[in-house]
């Protein structure tokens, strides 16, 4: 490891696989496993990357109820976790905690203060340490990569050493660059390259169709309340029976007056089911996150009808 302002940088990376050198060896990569058999690898491209930091920030410690410093970290998703020495965060142990301040100079009250300035090491994968600053964030692993399949518009956001699903098979993350990613799918390295600008104009269509699907099923479910509803609006119910009187000569024949006493209510009636992979004792297990996509009002009460 080696020291780069103040941040701590891996000289070699998390699985050992070499950094792509160039473009033309990432495309190199990526046409030698192309030629094989189709899978659903190949649908994937990557639709943009950017710089990352660490997923962990260190924010301050406390003491514990057993005396014992409990850390908080935040954690990328906006998550805050606490933790001791010694337990894990994610894929990494906290293994050291050094308590220290800085003295810093407040214009305001015109006097020096002692501002906490604590530093967190973790150690993660292959005994790789990693230090952390309190409140300074960490430039490492470097970029974080947004993946796209081109036949049905999932997405997955991901950095190195993340591992993910495509169709039940583990795809695990080893390298982000600017000229795409390379990942281990089942057991063969391949190389995911970026997205054209034909494929996105393809994609773009793809998510404009659904969304005008989308919009056309919550205008037909809206208009098939109000059909729905429109009996109970002007009091008639072709299902009630009826019932005459004798007004002179004169015969009238009316539906029975009927009352709702209750309330509306939104009801999930689609589904999907989202991929999620969750670290436990370090063992990566999938998880599936089932996630409402339409609903519709129905209505809970009671129907009086008087004779």
């Amino acid at each position: 490891m080696k020291i780069v302002n103040r941040c701590w940088v891996l000289s070699t990376r998390g699985r050992g696989w070499p950094r792509p050198a160039s473009a033309a060896v990432g495309m190199l990569l990526w046409a030698l496993f192309a030629s094989g058999a189709e899978t659903a690898m190949e649908k994937v491209r990557v639709f943009t990357t950017e710089s990352a930091c660490f997923e962990y920030l260190f924010t301050g410690a406390m003491n514990g109820a057993d005396g014992q410093p409990l850390l908080a970290f935040n954690q990328r998703n906006g998550r805050t976790i606490f933790a001791k020495r010694g337990e894990t965060l994610g894929r990494y142990r906290i293994t050291a905690f050094e308590s220290k301040t800085n003295r810093v100079y407040n214009p305001t009250l015109n006097a020096y203060l002692d501002e906490p300035a604590g530093r967190v090491t973790l150690t993660g994968p292959g005994n790789v340490a990693v230090i952390l600053e309190q409140d300074r964030r960490l430039p490492w692993p470097g970029r974080v990569a947004w993946l796209v399949r081109l036949d049905n518009g999932t997405w997955w956001n991901i950095q190195e050493q993340d591992v993910f699903f495509v169709d039940n098979q583990t795809v695990a993350v080893e390298e982000i660059d600017e000229d795409g990613v390379t990942v281990t799918a089942g057991q063969d390295l391949q190389f995911i390259r970026p997205i054209s600008s034909g494929e996105k104009n393809e994609l773009n269509r793809l998510w404009a169709d659904r969304k005008r699907q989308e919009q056309n099923d919550r205008e037909l479910a809206l208009q098939r309340r109000r059909e729905a509803a429109r009996p109970k609006a002007t009091g008639t119910d072709r299902g009630a029976s009826s019932f005459t009187y004798e007004r002179g000569t004169h015969v009238e024949i009316r539906g029975p007056a009927r009352f709702f006493y209750g309330s509306e209510y939104r009801f999930p009636t689609a589904f999907k089911v989202s991929p999620a992979i969750q670290s436990v004792n370090g063992q990566i297990i999938q998880q599936r996150i089932v996630v409402p996509t339409g609903f519709e009002t129905r209505t809970y009460g009671i129907s009086l009808t008087v004779p």
